[in-house]
């Protein structure tokens, strides 16, 4: 589609609609791959202190 997929009219219409719509799921207050990459280590340090709290009490994981 080249420049066709950006216009607002035209044939892109559709495409620049959605390309718009898109940005409101984006995650505000820094870049996507950042904060997912947040979340996973804090999940994980999660994770190793519920087993560390299990083993404590003699659970078997």
């Amino acid at each position: 589609m080249g420049g066709a997929g950006y216009n607002k009219s035209g044939r892109g219409a559709r495409i620049e609609q959605i390309s718009r719509d898109v940005r409101v799921y984006v995650v505000g207050g820094g870049s996507e791959e950042i904060l997912s990459d947040l979340a996973v280590r804090e999940e994980i340090k999660n994770l190793h202190d519920t087993q560390r709290a299990a083993q404590k009490e003699g659970a078997k994981i």
